[in-house]
């Protein structure tokens, strides 16, 4: 092997510095760009978490309003109020089972998973009255309907 000069040796050593460091830096945007794409993904999780409640909650004051509105159209004996109202509370329930659906794989906790699972048993509760209501409308047996609200 060649005698290498002091220069050669100073300037060899750099560059295996400046190496090391290129690599280092670029080792520390790969880590970085990894967390972002977590911090990222756990802010959408979060995101779609707080749309799909608050939509939930929206669709149950809709459904309140559109089984009140029934209610009214019964009493007054309108029954083409009754059937409009009837879709209307039908297709609320449907979307907040649509966004319970979509809320469940999202929820890591066991108490979110516990409360989810008592918000799906609540609307199932809520639909099945709904049917026993919307039978005694059709029934016109509208007194025994409205004592169920």
């Amino acid at each position: 092997m060649k005698k290498m000069s002091f220069g050669t040796r100073v300037l060899g050593g750099q560059a295996t510095v400046t190496l090391f460091v290129l690599l280092s830096v670029g080792f520390a945007f790969y880590v970085a760009s990894s967390l972002n794409g977590l911090i990222g993904n756990i802010v959408s999780r979060d995101m779609k978490k707080s749309t799909l409640s608050a939509d939930i909650q929206s669709q149950v004051e809709a459904a309140i309003a559109g089984q009140r509105g029934m209610m009214f159209s019964a009493l007054t004996g309108d029954e083409g109020g009754i059937g409009s109202a009837q879709r209307e509370v039908a297709d609320h329930l449907g979307q907040i089972e649509q966004c319970l659906h979509e809320l469940s794989p999202l929820v890591q906790t066991e108490r979110g998973r516990q409360l989810v699972s008592e918000m799906s048993g609540t609307r199932r509760e809520w639909a099945n009255d709904f049917e026993r209501q919307r039978q005694m409308l059709s029934e016109k047996r509208f007194d025994e309907a409205t004592k169920m609200q």
